[in-house]
Parts: structure tokens; sequence; C-alpha cells
């Protein structure tokens, strides 16, 4: 959906979706898509001055990609709650 987006409006229902909390879900979305589609998301954030904010989410989302959160985040809490059941 967002690839068919208009220039601007998948990066203003990014916004919308961070600051509801769902940066995670953000991550998903943007990682499954073909690496051509995602820049032409990235290249509407902003980093002037007053679109601060912009570059903040960005950053994060970029990180969390780089990371391969939130899925290597789930495998880790999958894999400690194993131990701790196992009692190791």
């Amino acid at each position: 959906m967002w690839e068919k987006m208009k220039r601007g409006q998948a990066k203003d229902l990014i916004m919308a979706m961070e600051a509801k909390g769902l940066i995670n879900e953000v991550v998903v979305l943007l990682s499954g898509m073909p690496d051509d589609k995602r820049a032409k998301i990235i290249k509407d954030f902003s980093d002037e001055g007053e679109m601060e904010d912009e570059m903040r989410v960005l950053t994060e989302i970029l990180d969390l990609i780089r990371r391969g959160d939130p899925e290597n985040a789930l495998i880790k809490d999958t894999l400690d709650s194993i131990k701790a059941i196992k009692g190791e």
C-alpha cells in the first residue's frame, strides 16, 4: 500500500504510526519492501531544522532495520523464556 501512495503520504503515515508507538510495525513493513521502493519513502524525510522529529524517527527506523529488530528481539525473548522454563 505504501509503495503506491503519493509522495509524502507514506512518510506522514509513518510519523503518525510512530506517535502511536507502532515503530516496530513500521520497521516490519519497510523491511519487507523492495529497496528501491523503501528508498523513495526514506527520501521524503527531511533533515531541515524544523523537521528534526522526522530525522529522529528515520534514524530510529534505520537503526532497528540494521539491527534486525523487531524480529531479533522477539527471538531473544523467546529463547530467554525457554531457558527460564528449563531452569537454566
